[in-house]
């Protein structure tokens, strides 16, 4: 009975080896990240002390150029908030490690870093709540029919910026040269790999921007329709990027779910067809300016 107990007590450790079970509950509360947050002004040097786990996440993603590649610009600003999101110092300690820089006349970052590991340790709370909130809470997980975290701070394998980037660029790249730098992403879970994309429901909404002339490009936003919505806040997985008209390059700016109410007013008809005011969302930075008003043709492209 004593060796059946040891083998069991062993089984147990080998499964929890990569996150210890006190560090996968606290990977999935607020105060987790905020203390760290708050108690270190160099935010590198506190993921590293206190969540050494996200730590190697982030270091082995900070490696990856082709994985930098994918991603737009964002800027460190939330406008229904009308607050920083990520303090100046601690968003520049982040990127430093990916070679990347802080634009500090328009306050834009690499869009990636920005909205997985800088959104995880921000203390704004907006007013749709934290911007971690994505990864930390159980809708992804929940609604994309994910067993091990893929799409989370604590993945089995793999890395969230990794995971996330393979993930929404198999569901909305055309670019060939683009997805071949996708299936060669290094640090990607075999959840993933393995996962059906073709099962997926679409919606894709095309924002076909002709004027002003100078900006001309596509902004487009797919909904994933989550498999499983019961008991769940969110029902559809919101993916939104910008597309190149010349070479068709498509760069991310940002993923996070939302709810049906949400969905149905991002499609409305009413503000469908040729001529339509273009809003740039989501604390995207594409090089406008404030004063800049767009125009253009908004479709709906179902899948």
């Amino acid at each position: 009975m004593r060796r059946i107990n040891h083998l069991i007590l062993l089984a147990f450790l080998v499964g929890c080896a990569f996150y210890p079970t006190s560090k996968l509950k606290a990977y999935e509360t607020d105060v987790f990240y905020e203390k760290i947050s708050l108690e270190n002004k160099n935010l590198l040097d506190g993921i590293k002390k206190e969540a050494p786990e996200l730590f190697l996440q982030i270091k082995k993603d900070s490696t990856d150029n082709d994985l930098k590649s994918f991603w737009g610009q964002s800027l460190n600003f939330d406008s229904g908030a009308k607050s920083e999101i990520l303090e100046k110092d601690k968003i520049i300690s982040l990127v430093s490690l990916f070679d990347l820089s802080y634009d500090e006349n328009n306050l834009s970052v690499h869009a990636g870093v920005m909205h997985t590991y800088a959104y995880l340790f921000s203390t704004l709370k907006t007013p749709y709540g934290f911007k971690r909130e994505r990864w930390i809470s159980n809708d992804l997980k929940l609604g994309i029919g994910l067993s091990q975290n893929s799409l989370g701070p604590s993945p089995k394998e793999g890395t969230l910026l990794s995971n996330l980037t393979y993930f929404i660029g198999k569901i909305t790249l055309k670019n060939n040269d683009q997805i071949k730098k996708l299936n060669a992403l290094k640090n990607v879970s075999s959840e993933l790999l393995q996962f059906s994309f073709k099962d997926l429901e679409l919606t894709e909404l095309e924002e076909r921007v002709t004027q002003p002339k100078s900006k001309e490009m596509i902004l487009r936003t797919f909904f994933v329709k989550f498999k499983n919505t019961e008991n769940l806040k969110n029902q559809f997985l919101l993916i939104y990027l910008s597309e190149d008209l010349a070479s068709g390059i498509q760069q991310f700016v940002t993923a996070f779910p939302i709810t049906k109410e949400s969905y149905l007013k991002a499609i409305d008809p009413i503000l469908l067809g040729k001529d339509r005011p273009i809003l740039i969302r989501y604390n995207a930075f594409l090089g406008q300016t404030k004063d800049d008003r767009f125009s253009g043709d908004r479709v709906i492209l179902n899948r």
